[in-house]
């Protein structure tokens, strides 16, 4: 730094920062994050505020923030052997519940000794049907004897479903769990401040066009991932798509440390590239459309029930509709800057 503050103009630049809307690294199986956001002009005060704010899940064990080539020098084949090492516990019992509840229709099996017990107790009601809804049990294929052959639908929603099932138990509901348990802020979620994002998001979208077309691009997405998901989204497998909900909720006024919150914002960002001047006020676009994928995960609760393929009839119209409209997003944008 030169005389007054002023650096000579052959002397070499040092110490530049540099912003991007929401920069992030892969770490440890996807989980190293960088808080920083841009802020954008056109957020109230409020939501400049919940920009800044952090999360406070540095010590939990499935969120470490190291670098993964530093950490595992064979890559993501070592990623993945420490997420299993470390969550062994969460997945064998999932696994065991899965197979013990899953097999409530095959009643040759309550035949069998001792397991035919374990069985019995497992799957009688109402603690069977508690479990299965809780664990997502069925949100896969159903093929035990002749009752249900598996389809390439209940394939479809296991390979899918259950992967991010378990990604939204270890990376943020378990945390937020031990936190609560420990009485401390070490897994604490701002919720008063994603309240204050979701209704600042719901009062942009009368203001332009644009504006509901990414809402309603997210509730498209949402409707037709449910039925996706629950294969044919009836309620006995909506604990998954209000599971989700909460995910994208938890992330709404900034990055989560964990995968699942990455691959939700990985994946919506693909739709801001899609739109014109898609990349401008990113913060603000990302909350619309997080606002839609909200709202849609939570009204396919109820709408799958009309008929099995009625969450992708309506999530087709609404995305076509938002892809239309977001296309005034170029138009707006121009007459602004004018």
């Amino acid at each position: 730094m030169g005389k007054n503050g002023r650096t000579n103009r052959n002397d070499p630049i040092e110490d530049v920062i540099y912003y991007e809307n929401i920069p992030i690294t892969i770490g440890d199986f996807g989980e190293e994050v960088d808080i920083s956001q841009m802020h954008q002009s056109e957020i109230t005060e409020s939501s400049r505020s919940m920009e800044q704010e952090t999360y406070d899940f540095e010590s939990a064990p499935d969120l470490d923030t190291q670098n993964i080539k530093t950490r595992y020098p064979n890559g993501i084949k070592d990623a993945f052997l420490s997420y299993f090492k470390r969550n062994g516990i969460l997945l064998s019992i999932l696994f065991f519940l899965w197979l013990i509840l899953g097999v409530d229709y095959s009643f040759s099996t309550y035949r069998i000794p001792v397991i035919g017990s374990i069985l019995s107790f497992f799957n009688r009601e109402p603690l069977g049907s508690v479990l299965r809804y809780i664990t997502a049990t069925r949100n896969g294929p159903m093929s035990f004897g002749d009752f249900m052959p598996p389809t390439l639908a209940g394939y479809i929603a296991a390979f899918v479903g259950k992967p991010l099932y378990i990604l939204s138990l270890s990376g943020i509901i378990l945390p937020i769990f031990a936190g609560i348990m420990k009485k401390n802020r070490k897994f604490s979620i701002p919720y008063s401040n994603n309240w204050m994002v979701f209704k600042d998001s719901l009062h942009q979208i009368p203001g332009k066009l644009h504006h509901l077309g990414l809402v309603l691009l997210g509730s498209g997405f949402a409707f037709i991932f449910s039925n996706l998901i629950t294969r044919n989204g009836k309620f006995d497998k909506s604990f998954l798509p209000i599971l989700l909900a909460f995910v994208v909720f938890a992330g709404l006024s900034g990055p989560l440390p964990a995968l699942i919150d990455y691959l939700v914002r990985k994946f919506l960002s693909l739709f801001l590239k899609l739109i014109p001047t898609g990349l401008d006020d990113s913060f603000q676009k990302m909350a619309l459309l997080k606002t839609g994928l909200l709202a849609g995960l939570l009204l396919s609760v109820a709408t799958g029930n009309i008929a099995e393929q009625a969450n992708y009839g309506i999530g087709s119209v609404l995305l076509i509709a938002g892809a239309v409209l977001s296309l005034f997003s170029k138009k707006e944008k121009h007459h602004e800057s004018s």
